[in-house]
């Protein structure tokens, strides 16, 4: 049965900018939020379309950050977990950057996001999901001219699928990697981020390569089951670069997993500050008091960030 997935409401703001009650300005915007298809198969991201459209004569510049479309104190996109669905765990920090989007006059523009950034548990099954927007609009001079805001409902389905399948979602999204279109590119990074399924992961690869390996690692975090991804995460601990020992820890951190003891003595004995001071954390979250000597080379060093970190930790230790 075709779910029909689309609704369109009329962004309002609050009456005038500067007036006595101290409300908005209404941005000429209407708004679509809709199912990229009326049905998905569980393990794969579930695509939305958001798209902008300017009913005005002079077009609307819109300020908001990927993927939450937050910006300006604004929430951006939110949607409302029903039935057993429930509100996602953090899966790694929105853009920090809020570049201003320009729509044409009497034109649109359209963003994708994914519904597991948001919400998880989606089994087999019909939904029908509440969604809300806020995003502030600019003037021309580039200050806040307002605030655009809807709401309406999304409905499709998820049913059982299959690894062939699940592998050609997922190569679609790794080919996207490679364009130019870095709005392209970006929106590809979180759909293979947003997946739940681990066929993901070899895909997941690619992405440190392009710059994303903060989003590859928050993705891992989902599969600590999966042979691949644990590999993954043990080399990048064990790797050279820096970053990738502190991605690596992270994840660790978030399966509350420890590290042999040969392995904490050489990420301490490296020379990198911060990595001796992520793995002392790192020690305080997942260690046991039987791991206190390891901390004791550290409590009176003369750095003080790693001497506080190792006698925070060593705290810790003691009360276990």
């Amino acid at each position: 049965m075709k779910i029909q997935g689309s609704v369109v409401y009329l962004l309002m703001g609050i009456a005038m900018f500067g007036s006595s009650a101290g409300a908005e300005a209404q941005c000429p915007i209407d708004v679509e939020v809709t199912a990229a298809r009326p049905a998905y198969q569980t393990g794969e991201p579930i695509e939305v379309i958001v798209r902008f459209v300017d009913r005005g004569a002079a077009g609307v510049r819109l300020s908001y950050a990927y993927p939450t479309l937050s910006g300006l104190g604004e929430p951006g996109i939110r949607f409302e977990p029903t039935g057993s669905l429930k509100p996602a765990a953090p899966a790694g920090a929105t853009d920090q950057i809020a570049p201003l989007m320009s729509v044409p006059a009497g034109g649109n523009i359209k963003v994708s996001v994914f519904l597991q950034r948001f919400l998880s548990g989606f089994a087999p099954g019909q939904y029908t999901i509440p969604w809300s927007v806020r995003v502030p609009c600019m003037g021309p001079t580039g200050h806040r001219a307002g605030v655009v805001q809807a709401r309406g409902d999304i409905r499709f389905q998820v049913a059982a699928g299959s690894p062939a399948t699940l592998h050609a979602v997922f190569a679609n999204y790794a080919q996207e990697l490679e364009t130019a279109d870095t709005f392209r590119q970006r929106e590809a990074v979180e759909a293979l981020q947003s997946a739940e399924s681990p066929l993901v992961v070899q895909y997941l690869e690619r992405l440190p390569q392009l710059g994303y390996r903060q989003q590859a690692f928050a993705a891992l975090t989902k599969f600590r089951t999966d042979a691949r991804a644990r590999q993954l995460v043990l080399d990048a601990v064990k790797s050279s670069p820096p970053q990738d020992v502190l991605v690596g820890l992270s994840v660790l951190r978030a399966w509350g997993e420890r590290l042999p003891e040969p392995d904490l003595k050489s990420l301490l004995e490296r020379p990198d500050r911060m990595i001796k001071i992520a793995t002392l954390q790192f020690v305080a979250a997942t260690g046991t008091s039987s791991d206190v000597q390891i901390l004791q080379p550290y409590v009176d060093s003369p750095e003080p960030d790693i001497a506080g970190a190792a006698r925070q930790a060593r705290a810790a230790l003691l009360k276990r």
